[in-house]
C-alpha cells in the first residue's frame, strides 16, 4: 500500500511539474489556432476563409519553432525518437483509427479504393486523392519532417542567426519554386509543403533567441502592434485572393503570390502573439 501511495505521489509530481513548466501565452496561441482550424474548415469558400488559411497553418509551424531548443536536442538519434514518439506515432494511431471508421461507415466501398486510401497512411501526403478519410492528417508527417530538416539547419549553421536567416530565406525561395513549377507535386510526408513550413518554424526558433530587450519591446508595444499586424494582415490576404481568386492551401502547397503570402502569414502570426 505505502509503495503505491509512493508512486501516486510520484506521478502527480510529474504531472504538476510537466504543467508549471509548461509556457502559458505559447498554449493559447495553439489554441486560437485550433479556433482558427475548427471555423476555417466549417466555413465555404465564399466567405472570409481566406482570411484564416492566410496564416492559421504557419502559425503552427511558427510555434513548433518556438519550442525548438538546440542545446536540448544535440544529437539526432534522441531527437529523431523524440519527434517520432510525439508526432509520428499520434499521427498513425489516429490514421488507423479513423480509416477504420471509414471503412465502417462507407460498408459499400470497393476493396481497392479502401487499399489505397489505407496505403496513403503510410505515404502521409494529403494532396487530393489521398487521406480521404481524414485528410486534415497531413499536418504531422509534414511537421516531422520539417523539425528534421531544422535539425539539420541549425547544425550546420553552428547556430548562427545569420546562417539560419539564409537559409531560411533560400528555403522560401525553392520551396515557393516548387509550387509555383509543380503544383501537383505530392512527395512522401509533404516534404514540398515542408519546403515552406521550414520558413516559419525557423523564424518561431529566431523569435524565441532574440534578446530581452527586444522582447520587452515588442511587450511595451503589443496592443499597437496587435491592431497594426492584424490590419495589415487582414488587408494583404484580401488582396492575394481578389489577385488570384483562391485562398491559401498549405495541403495542397498553393500559395499564390510570394511577398502578399509572406506578408500576410507572418502579420497574422504577429497579431496572435
Amino acid at each position: 500500500m505505502l509503495s503505491r501511495c509512493l508512486e501516486l505521489d510520484a506521478r502527480c509530481y510529474y504531472i504538476y511539474m510537466d504543467l508549471k513548466s509548461r509556457i502559458t501565452w505559447i498554449d493559447v496561441a495553439r489554441g486560437i489556432g485550433i479556433i482558427l482550424v475548427i471555423y476555417g474548415h466549417a466555413l465555404d469558400a465564399n466567405s472570409i476563409r481566406h482570411l484564416i488559411y492566410a496564416f492559421h497553418m504557419p502559425l503552427f509551424f511558427f510555434l513548433s519553432g518556438i519550442v525548438f531548443h538546440h542545446k536540448k536536442e544535440d544529437r539526432f538519434v534522441p531527437f529523431l525518437k523524440k519527434n517520432v514518439r510525439s508526432i509520428l506515432i499520434p499521427y498513425f494511431i489516429f490514421a488507423f483509427i479513423t480509416w477504420f471508421w471509414w471503412i465502417f461507415e462507407a460498408n459499400t466501398m470497393s476493396f481497392k479504393i479502401g487499399l489505397d486510401q489505407f496505403l496513403s497512411i503510410f505515404y502521409g501526403n494529403g494532396a487530393d486523392g489521398m487521406l480521404r478519410f481524414d485528410n486534415v492528417l497531413w499536418f504531422l508527417p509534414c511537421l516531422f519532417v520539417a523539425r528534421i530538416m531544422f535539425y539539420f539547419v541549425t547544425k550546420y549553421s553552428q547556430y548562427n542567426r545569420r546562417r539560419i536567416a539564409a537559409a531560411l530565406i533560400g528555403f522560401s525561395i525553392f520551396g515557393y519554386g516548387i509550387a509555383q513549377l509543380f503544383p501537383n507535386l505530392a512527395l512522401p510526408f509533404g516534404i514540398e509543403i515542408a519546403l515552406t513550413g521550414i520558413v516559419y518554424l525557423g523564424v518561431g526558433y529566431l523569435w524565441n533567441t532574440q534578446t530581452e530587450y527586444w522582447k520587452e519591446k515588442f511587450h511595451k508595444h503589443s496592443k499597437y502592434i496587435f491592431a497594426a499586424s492584424l490590419t495589415l494582415c487582414l488587408i494583404i490576404a484580401q488582396l492575394n485572393f481578389q489577385i488570384s481568386g483562391y485562398h491559401i492551401d498549405f495541403r495542397i502547397n498553393r500559395y499564390d503570390n510570394y511577398f502578399l503570402f509572406y506578408t500576410a502569414a507572418f502579420s497574422g502570426i504577429l497579431s496572435t502573439l
